[in-house]
């Protein structure tokens, strides 16, 4: 029997929840609920997380039953975690190493609004993604309600107020019209009352609160875009 080491021990702590950031776990949670409700388990499904960091999801995705993973960020981060799963160093907002109509699903969470060059960067997925392949993606509303009564009181609650990092802050309506003129249709949406959804599944009817007016009450979404062109 192979011995296990610290390092192993504290991987194992890491990728099965022990996160150093809950609200990032949230996250990661959100999204790999929402692609195992809309995503058929399929070990021949080619899955692609575009600014895996840690590869958090991937493995929670390989749990699940998905084998065919791939992860790419701007960061290596092979030497800090090395269960990165097909991991590349990429830049999504550039020209990848990847073929055309490689991946069946994209997921990226949390990225889009620290990109510049956006268009690029979605003409990029459109072109690895498989006809009729879908794309996930999970973005913050920093135009909600709750953001701006905190900004008020000298309170953010968003990177773009704190660190600078994110480059655009997106409204709901405008990002589905953009990737429209991209050639991808929406199938579905999720959305997440204040604090990243953290009490929807204990309180189910905040996501329908959340959906009456996404700009104003949700804190972010997840899209599911399909391919079309």
């Amino acid at each position: 029997m192979t011995r296990r080491t610290e390092k192993d021990n504290a991987n194992t702590t890491y990728y099965s929840g022990g996160y150093e950031d809950p609200v990032k776990y949230l996250r990661i949670d959100k999204v790999h609920r929402f692609l195992e409700k809309h995503i058929e388990i399929n070990p021949k499904t080619k899955i692609l997380d575009i600014g895996c960091f840690g590869s958090h999801l991937l493995y929670k995705l390989h749990k699940t039953g998905f084998s065919k993973l791939f992860g790419i960020d701007v960061i290596d981060i092979r030497n800090k975690y090395p269960f990165a799963y097909n991991f590349s160093k990429e830049d999504i907002e550039k020209r990848t190493s990847f073929s055309s109509s490689t991946f069946d699903v994209v997921v990226m969470s949390h990225v889009l609004e620290h990109l510049y060059d956006v268009p690029a960067a979605v003409e990029e997925i459109r072109r690895i993604l498989k006809k009729n392949g879908h794309f996930i993606l999970c973005l913050p509303l920093d135009t909600n309600l709750f953001a701006r009564i905190s900004i008020l009181f000298n309170k953010p609650v968003h990177d773009p107020f704190t660190t600078g990092t994110h480059i655009k802050i997106y409204k709901f309506d405008n990002t589905i019209k953009s990737f429209k003129k991209h050639g991808f249709k929406v199938e579905s949406v999720d959305y997440s009352f204040i604090n990243y959804g953290r009490y929807d599944q204990k309180i189910p009817f905040l996501k329908k609160i959340a959906a009456l007016s996404p700009n104003h009450l949700s804190s972010e979404v997840v899209f599911l875009f399909k391919k079309t062109s």
